[in-house]
């Protein structure tokens, strides 16, 4: 006599096929953007750096990080620091120090108004948050017409430059 086996609950051939089929149905309707603009993510060391329990180097030092160590950003910047999550502990770094394309420090920029975060780079975008005037968000460097890739507290999208009162362009060219 054969027995049937019972798969507990959870993902079945069904739900699978359906995924299948779903998922491109779902991403067709998705509004396109030329440049993605998403945090946090992937950092990487650039040289040995301190990783501090607040954004002051007069904080506790956390740990000693070297050069190509691998962690992830949290989302989180202030003044010339960013939050980040390296060897099981949360702490923050110098931007300068660390990179997301392997060439140079994270670039950080101040927000001069409350600025709104789109989801992609038109005035007519849907609204994903927004900086606050003092803020300090991550750029990516992405740009489009006049609107650059940031991030702020972990929501990544599209901003005016012109609230970031930046003195150079998102990809750090002077103006």
């Amino acid at each position: 006599m054969k027995t049937r086996n019972h798969r507990p609950s959870g993902i079945g051939r069904r739900s699978v096929v359906f995924s299948l089929i779903a998922t491109p149905v779902l991403l067709l309707g998705a509004r396109p953007s030329a440049v993605e603009a998403r945090g946090p993510g992937l950092v990487v060391t650039l040289r040995p750096t301190a990783m501090y329990s607040e954004p002051s180097v007069t904080s506790v030092e956390q740990a000693l990080l070297d050069t190509g160590e691998e962690g992830f950003l949290t989302g989180a910047a202030e003044l010339v620091f960013v939050q980040v999550e390296f060897r099981g502990m949360t702490g923050w770094v110098l931007a300068s120090d660390v990179t997301t394309n392997g060439v140079t420090g994270i670039r950080l920029a101040t927000a001069v108004d409350a600025a709104p975060i789109l989801d992609a780079p038109m005035p007519d975008a849907g609204h994903l948050g927004v900086i606050p005037a003092g803020g300090v968000a991550m750029l990516t460097g992405a740009e489009v017409g006049g609107y650059v890739a940031a991030s702020f507290n972990g929501v990544g999208g599209w901003v005016d430059e012109s609230l970031l009162g930046l003195a150079y362009d998102a990809d750090g060219t002077q103006r």
